[in-house]
């Protein structure tokens, strides 16, 4: 055979090869050992959003994510919220906190309405390439988080103050739809 035909096939049977390990690799899930755990504290003196949401309860639905049978799932609770708290705020934190796919100092630093968006500004570390899952598993559950508030149809993710294009492969150059 020719040099190039051999270069050729190689090239192509590394290609198949990689396609196989990506498509067939269990990388759906993080091993329990590489979890953080509980234990692990969200960021401390994270300030208050200078604008106070108009919300009537008293409390916030916080989602923790659960994979079953390889589909993204939410387990609901309550968490209630102090007369002074942000409870866009609470929510998010809460889910990034229980989610424990972002860095733990990744915390959202305000979150406001804007006539239908909610805008949400995270720290510095919330900036950062995610795999697949993760970046899944984090946008579904803002937009998840965000559906408890009246009229939030969108969401635009701000870092430090600054627009950020994207999140992995996600563009974000737009606001998300909370219902898509």
């Amino acid at each position: 055979m020719r040099p190039a035909t051999v270069l050729t096939l190689l090239g192509l049977g590394g290609l198949a090869a990689t396609f196989a390990y990506v498509k067939l690799a269990p990388a759906d899930r993080v091993p329990e050992a590489q979890l953080r755990t509980d234990s692990a504290a969200p960021a401390k003196n994270v300030p208050a959003a200078t604008d106070r949401p108009i919300v009537e309860s008293k409390s916030v639905r916080v989602l923790r994510p659960v994979y079953e049978n390889d589909t993204l799932k939410f387990v609901k609770s309550d968490r209630s919220i102090k007369k002074d708290e942000n409870p866009y705020l609470v929510a998010v934190n809460g889910f990034l906190e229980a989610a424990k796919v972002a860095p733990r100092d990744a915390v959202a630093k305000s979150a406001t309405k804007s006539g239908n968006v909610l805008v949400i500004d995270f720290t510095t570390s919330f900036e950062q390439t995610y795999g697949t899952e993760d970046e899944n598993t984090l946008l579904n559950g803002l937009r998840e988080t965000a559906k408890q508030f009246p009229g939030v149809e969108r969401i635009r993710i701000t870092v430090d103050g600054h627009a950020i294009e994207t999140l992995g492969n996600v563009d974000l150059t737009q606001d998300i739809l909370v219902n898509d």
